[in-house]
C-alpha cells in the first residue's frame, strides 16, 4: 500500500514538472512575435524557458515536502549511528544512536576511517565497540558487500522548517542534487570512486521506504528522482531546437 502510494505521489510529481516544462515552451511561443521565431535567440528562449519551469516546479513541490515533512539533520561527528534494518550491523545487535568507538580494537574517530577499517576486513566476523548509555559493548559483525559493509549511517533527527528556510533549501536542492550526481559520474569515470547503480529494485525500496515516513517524505523523494532527469530534458530540448530550426530554415529555402 505504502508502495503504490508513493509510486502515484511519484507519477503526480513528474506530471507536474512535465507540465511546467512544455508550459513554459508553449507560453515563450505565443509571447514572441511570429517574425522571431525562426532566430537562434527564440530557440535558446523558449529551450531555456522549458528547463528553467522544470527546475521552479522542482524547487516548487520540494519547499512544500519540507514544510510537511520538516528538515532532516545528519550528525557526522560524534559517530552515533542510524542502523539498517536487517543488515548486518542490525543482525548482530548494533542499535540506534549507538556511538561507533573502535573497528577490531583500531578507534574511530570518522565516518572515512570507519568505512576504510571495514572494507579492510571484507567479509569476516569483526569486532566493533560500541557505547551505548555509557556503557562500552563489543559485538560481531559480519560485513556484507563489495566493498564490505555493515550498513550504519550517521545520526540522522528531523526538525521544523519555515516557509522562508523551505523556500531557500527548495531553491537550491535540484542544483545540489545535479551537482553531487556530475561530481560522482565524473569521479566514476576518473576511477576514483566506485559507482553505485541502485537500480529499479533499489529505486522500489527507497520509494517504499520513504512512503513509510508520509506522503511529504515521498515528495522529497519524487522531486529528487525528478532532478536526476532534468539533464535528459534540457539535453532533449536542445536538440528538438536545432532540429525545429533546420526544418524551418529548409522550408523557408524551398518557398523562396
Amino acid at each position: 500500500m505504502h508502495t503504490l502510494a508513493a509510486f502515484v505521489l511519484l507519477a503526480l510529481a513528474l506530471a507536474v514538472h512535465l507540465a511546467a516544462f512544455f508550459g513554459a515552451r508553449r507560453a515563450m511561443g505565443r509571447i514572441v512575435a511570429e517574425q522571431k521565431r525562426r532566430s537562434a535567440w527564440f530557440a535558446a528562449a523558449r529551450g531555456g524557458a522549458g528547463v528553467a519551469a522544470w527546475y521552479l516546479a522542482g524547487s516548487a513541490l520540494f519547499a512544500v515536502g519540507l514544510l510537511g515533512h520538516g528538515e532532516t539533520f545528519v550528525d557526522e561527528t560524534s559517530m552515533r549511528v542510524r542502523v539498517t534494518a536487517a543488515g548486518p550491523a542490525a543482525r548482530a545487535g548494533v542499535r540506534d544512536g549507538d556511538r561507533i568507538v573502535s573497528v577490531e580494537g583500531k578507534p574511530v574517530g570518522s565516518w572515512g576511517e570507519l568505512k576504510q577499517l571495514v572494507a579492510q576486513r571484507g567479509e569476516v566476523p569483526t569486532t566493533i565497540e560500541v557505547a551505548r548509555d555509557d556503557r562500552a559493548i563489543s559485538l560481531s559483525v559480519t560485513p556484507e558487500g563489495s566493498p564490505a559493509k555493515i550498513r550504519v549511517g550517521p545520526w540522522t533527527e528531523r526538525r521544523g522548517v519555515g516557509p522562508g528556510r523551505a523556500l531557500a533549501r527548495g531553491l537550491a536542492q535540484p542544483a545540489k542534487i545535479l551537482y553531487g550526481t556530475l561530481g560522482a559520474l565524473w569521479r566514476a569515470v576518473a576511477g576514483t570512486e566506485a559507482a553505485e547503480v541502485t537500480g529499479p529494485a533499489g529505486v522500489v525500496n527507497e520509494t517504499s521506504s520513504a512512503a513509510r515516513q508520509g506522503l511529504f517524505a515521498a515528495l522529497l523523494l519524487a522531486t529528487g528522482l525528478a532532478s536526476y532527469m532534468l539533464p535528459l530534458f534540457a539535453l532533449g530540448s536542445a536538440m528538438y531546437e536545432i532540429l525545429y530550426r533546420r526544418q524551418e530554415n529548409a522550408r523557408l529555402t524551398r518557398g523562396s
